[in-house]
């Protein structure tokens, strides 16, 4: 009797698709520049990190060509009732955030002397800001061309410690 799934009598259907193939692995030379791609990647990443100007002292000898001085210098230690500022090129003006809190009008303890270019505020009673919290502290100025106007704004911004 013939078996009908037997392949040997015919009656069976037959497949007659190819074998599937294995896909080649990529070769040792790709995977190699891929590895050092992403080396290169990674070395690229950690110099930005280290190179960047954050908060720190060199805050201060990077900052734009409009500001003469930040006060305090960046990095530096004050005491919690001393002033904070900026010193910009005749020309600007500005405020100041400090630690969050803006400080815009002589009625927040804002001081200005454009003539100077003098920008200051210094903690007190009565004011938006009474002291320096002990600990790390950062100002964000907003510092723009008087002919501009503030539309067209720029950011400087560093930090400092209080004792």
């Amino acid at each position: 009797m013939d078996d009908p799934d037997d392949p040997a009598t015919g009656d069976a259907p037959v497949d007659t698709r190819p074998a599937p193939q294995r896909v080649p692995r990529a070769p040792l030379v790709q995977r190699l520049l891929i590895g050092l791609l992403l080396l290169v990647g990674l070395v690229g990443l950690v110099a930005t990190v280290r190179l960047a100007t954050t908060g720190n002292a060199a805050t201060s000898s990077n900052a734009p060509d409009f500001v003469e001085r930040l006060i305090p210098e960046s990095g530096s230690e004050v005491l919690t009732q001393s002033g904070v500022g900026i010193d910009v090129a005749t020309g600007y003006d500005g405020y100041l955030i400090l630690n969050g809190t803006e400080i815009r009008t002589p009625e927040d303890g804002l001081s200005k002397d454009l003539g100077s270019g003098r920008i200051d505020f210094t903690p007190g009673e009565d004011k938006v800001v009474t002291e320096l919290p002990t600990g790390r502290n950062c100002v964000l100025a907003i510092v723009w061309r008087q002919s501009d106007g503030p539309e067209q704004s720029e950011p400087v911004s560093w930090c400092f410690d209080a004792t």
